[in-house]
């Protein structure tokens, strides 16, 4: 659901974040050729695990902590982003710019990932 707030930000910040998908995605498009021509991976698809299922295991424990970008090596699903969380596909452009808007107006709002370490990487 959309509220009058969220609306605000769309509009002002719309133009900008629509800008910033653009050379995003570019970003994303020249690291992909060059990783193919230097044969070096990207963020690996992940086997399709549910976190729930993983948070189940005895060996799991939830804890809020900041990870570095440079320490996620895989996912969990599609591939809607590089490792740099550059967009990898136009059409995920209208969620990827609501994730824009909101951490150019209010970071907070958006809710941590879940991530789960393997030998520090996550």
């Amino acid at each position: 659901m959309i509220d009058d707030n969220m609306m605000i930000r769309h509009q002002r910040y719309g133009a900008f974040a629509a800008d910033l998908f653009r050379r995003e995605l570019g970003k994303a498009r020249l690291k992909a050729l060059l990783a193919k021509l230097w044969r070096k991976s990207c963020l690996l698809p992940l086997p399709n695990v549910a976190i729930t299922d993983i948070s189940q295991s005895r060996l799991c424990i939830r804890q809020r902590q900041a990870v570095r970008l440079d320490n996620i090596v895989g996912t969990v699903g599609s591939l809607m982003f590089d490792a740099a969380f550059h967009p990898m596909r136009r059409d995920d452009k209208q969620r990827w710019m609501s994730v824009a808007i909101a951490m150019l107006t209010d970071p907070t709002s958006l809710p941590p990932i879940q991530a789960v370490e393997v030998n520090g990487r996550y």
